[in-house]
């Protein structure tokens, strides 16, 4: 639409007028007439009889930025259409996502799991051997895979193969676990 530059100048006119700060993303023009997104933000200092004295701009460069968001926006994306249940977790096992394959899987909606522990959808007949080696593990930060059994919402347990990495802080403590598992 040609008329958006001009009604967020308009836009931005009126705040200027009345000396109150605004910030917006836009467009910056090279020398070599390219042009390339910023983010822009002035402020405005005042005299004391509260006029505007000057205004202070101060830009961005956010290629960089757009760059990594539209990668961030694709991954999600990739990550939500993917077929298989895919599931994050913080270190302490509270369900943070849950894929659309996943809340088929295991019938529940994202809403009704996020929040709760990841147990929720571990069948109660898991043998506790199993689940003490996993948790040494998950306690370690160490990737595994195995066989396993889920439980769905409606109560009915389920083969599932599940396994489960790890991402790490800058002290390399776990900062939080992904699960990918199928039926």
């Amino acid at each position: 639409d040609p008329s958006v530059p001009v009604k967020m100048g308009m836009k931005v006119k009126k705040k200027a007028d009345r000396g109150k700060n605004w910030e917006t993303e836009s467009l910056g023009i090279r020398k070599d007439g390219k042009a390339f997104p910023i983010w822009l933000t002035t402020s405005y200092l005042f005299d004391e009889e509260g006029r505007i004295k000057s205004a202070i701009g101060i830009s961005r460069d956010i290629t960089q930025e757009e760059a990594v968001e539209e990668r961030l926006f694709y991954m999600a994306q990739l990550l939500e259409s993917a077929a298989y249940c895919i599931i994050s977790t913080d270190p302490k096992g509270i369900i943070k996502s849950i894929n659309k394959a996943g809340e088929k899987m295991f019938g529940y909606r994202a809403e009704e799991l996020i929040g709760k522990h990841v147990s929720i959808i571990q069948a109660p007949s898991v043998p506790i051997k199993l689940r003490m080696k996993l948790k040494k593990k998950a306690d370690r930060g160490k990737n595994w895979e195995t066989e396993s059994l889920g439980i769905r919402k409606d109560g009915k347990s389920f083969p599932i193969w599940l396994t489960t990495s790890y991402l790490f802080d800058e002290e390399g403590r776990i900062k939080s676990a992904i699960g990918i598992s199928r039926d």
